[in-house]
């Protein structure tokens, strides 16, 4: 790349970000809450994913369990099962959610005319201050902590670059 070129956005996650709505969201805690904007079902699923992540940092990968969400989130059983397939399903969703969130933070200040040396800068900042947020940490302690009872788990997070 040539200094002062832009640098272009190929990355499947902020595609699908683009797709999947045209309005921004904000990043939330499951105390705060969910933006009004989205639709009825995304709200709820923005809530179920929150709900899950609190329950896993809280409780552990081991230790939650879809009754523990539920009891936070609302819903029911059978529209996670349905939506995620299992409680690994929604614990790779609610992590992806959360890696969803950075790219959404960064399309937010994203400038096409930016040259690339000063776009790197401008992303590094987001996703170092967002990496470092509690929440994120304690998914990271857990993810780790959970590497020899769960496989599945790190090595899902291994491949997606989590």
């Amino acid at each position: 790349m040539q200094e002062g070129e832009s640098l272009e956005l190929e990355n499947p996650l902020i595609q699908k970000l683009k797709m999947s709505s045209n309005e921004p969201t904000e990043h939330t805690e499951h105390t705060e809450k969910v933006p009004e904007k989205l639709t009825k079902g995304q709200r709820r699923e923005k809530a179920i994913l929150q709900s899950a992540i609190e329950a896993f940092v809280k409780y552990g990968y081991s230790g939650t369990t879809i009754g523990k969400i539920i009891e936070v989130s609302g819903g029911s059983r059978s529209t996670i099962y349905a939506a995620y397939g299992s409680k690994l399903g929604l614990f790779k969703a609610a992590v992806e959610n959360l890696v969803l969130e950075v790219y959404e933070e960064y399309t937010k200040v994203y400038d096409p005319k930016r040259p690339w040396e000063e776009e790197m800068v401008v992303f590094g900042e987001i996703y170092l201050r967002d990496m470092l947020k509690p929440r994120v940490v304690a998914l990271t302690r857990l993810i780790y902590s959970e590497a020899a009872r769960f496989p599945q788990i790190s090595e899902w997070a291994y491949e997606n670059s989590v």
